[in-house]
């Protein structure tokens, strides 16, 4: 079983799908960790986010992904880099690279042979902006988390603080309202709810919650195949 959820930044939906993948028993793939890496070799490399230096960067380093404990971990050129994705610096340039057609057209592979591969054993839950609508639109379930700007700020700030960075809010809201924009406008992949993705509003929802709600679709599912 593939499950897709997509949602815009700081919603929940990395927490949620983790619990999900965690109880389900199922391997957990978050796309953003993929697309924060090649940020960091952006960063690396001293190029810029745009196409032409897309093409030059791409080929300075390799990017894979592995699974360990049932958790993707992300590489460059052989390096485990999953602990060290979520600066300040790496989520504004991730937000950038992820707009560059040549490299989502270079990540697209990647991040469907690894959900093919564990989406038939044991099962997979599948996170980012386009899984339902671009990378996985044959998923067996998918769900849209969302949440207001404010509330998703707020957990971004305690994101960034539980790795020692002290960004104001009044910045992060900025920086999160400037991700929305982004995202919803590319021309490529564009966020947004896959036509037949349930919808999940978390304001008002713990975390728990929300990991219940999807599982209650999950055995559901399971009864019906």
């Amino acid at each position: 079983m593939i499950i897709a959820i997509d949602g815009p930044a700081a919603s929940g939906k990395s927490s949620t799908a983790r619990g999900v993948a965690a109880a389900a028993g199922f391997v957990f793939m978050d796309s953003g960790l993929i697309y924060r890496a090649v940020a960091l070799g952006f960063l690396k490399t001293g190029l810029e986010s745009t196409e032409d230096d897309a093409e030059i960067s791409l080929q300075r380093f390799q990017i894979d992904i592995t699974c360990v404990d049932s958790h993707m971990h992300v590489h460059i050129d052989g390096v485990d880099v999953t602990a060290e994705l979520h600066t300040p610096q790496i989520t504004e340039m991730a937000s950038q690279v992820a707009a560059l057609k040549n490299v989502r057209r270079r990540l697209f592979g990647l991040q469907r042979g690894f959900g093919d591969r564990y989406g038939v054993n044991p099962g997979i839950v599948v996170v980012g902006r386009d899984m339902g609508t671009v990378v996985f639109p044959h998923a067996d379930l998918k769900f849209f988390i969302t949440a207001s700007l404010e509330v998703r700020a707020q957990r971004r700030l305690i994101e960034f603080h539980q790795v020692g960075e002290t960004p104001s809010f009044e910045s992060v809201l900025r920086a999160i309202a400037e991700r929305d924009r982004q995202d919803s406008e590319r021309k490529v992949a564009p966020l947004k709810k896959a036509l037949d993705a349930v919808m999940i509003e978390t304001d008002k929802l713990t975390l728990a919650e929300q990991i219940d709600l999807i599982l209650g679709h999950v055995l559901e599912q399971s009864a019906l195949q």
